[in-house]
């Protein structure tokens, strides 16, 4: 009957004037900050302190705020891995000098907004364009600082065969290879290997050179089934 006419006018007015006022807050310097991914933790302890001050009453809820505040600083002060691996070794990111690089440079905005947002960063660059890189089609190597020392990486980023007198010798001086194919057994880096068939194992992998932290999928949801089926 068109009685509800008005009504909708004035909502729609309202509701147009709420979202003015969101994007504008959203839009004020520092509205929005990023963070790595807390360490579990610091996670735990906030659960904790939240359940604390729920279930107490009086002045001995107030303990809970104990956990939560350490569980906060814990979570500001996350360290982002140095070494980002998904879960197909399709897509590879280095954190180098508070930097997040990925090694194709064709990954769509969903791929770089997903981890800008898991490594607490506001944008992301390529790997080619970093100075201890050196990168061809086929693959990049990239040479990490750690600790007093260095890791080297190296990641394939297409589907042509490296010829083996060229990558067998790649393979050896690398700390670290990753690749989204299966590597033959005589690529046998210094330290670890990543391939197909080792990623279907692990699931997704994140690495923090200087703890010498490994960091997987597997490892973090164990044996439930979602976990295994999106493994394999």
């Amino acid at each position: 009957l068109g009685l509800a006419g008005p009504v909708f006018g004035t909502l729609h007015h309202a509701i147009g004037l709420l979202l003015d006022v969101a994007k504008t807050t959203a839009g004020l310097p520092g509205a929005v900050a990023r963070l790595p991914t807390m360490p579990d933790l610091a996670f735990g302890a906030i659960i904790v302190g939240g359940i604390w001050l729920v279930l107490w009453q009086g002045r001995r809820r107030w303990l809970g705020l104990i956990p939560v505040g350490a569980g906060m600083m814990g979570a500001a002060f996350a360290e982002p891995p140095s070494l980002i691996i998904d879960g197909d070794g399709h897509h590879v990111a280095i954190v180098q000098n508070g930097r997040l690089a990925l090694l194709r440079p064709r990954a769509g905005d969903y791929v770089r907004s997903m981890w800008e947002g898991a490594g607490g960063f506001t944008k992301s660059g390529d790997m080619d364009a970093l100075p201890a890189a050196k990168c061809s089609p086929d693959s990049c190597i990239v040479r990490l600082k750690r600790n007093e020392g260095h890791v080297d990486v190296l990641a394939t980023r297409s589907k042509m065969l490296i010829d083996r007198s060229r990558f067998e010798p790649a393979c050896r001086a690398a700390d670290i290879v990753v690749s989204d194919r299966r590597l033959p057994v005589w690529c046998a880096p210094r330290w670890l290997k990543f391939d197909r068939a080792a990623l279907q194992k692990t699931g997704a992998v994140a690495i923090w050179l200087d703890k010498q932290k490994i960091r997987t999928v597997a490892a973090d949801d164990g044996d439930h089934p979602w976990a295994t089926s999106r493994i394999q």
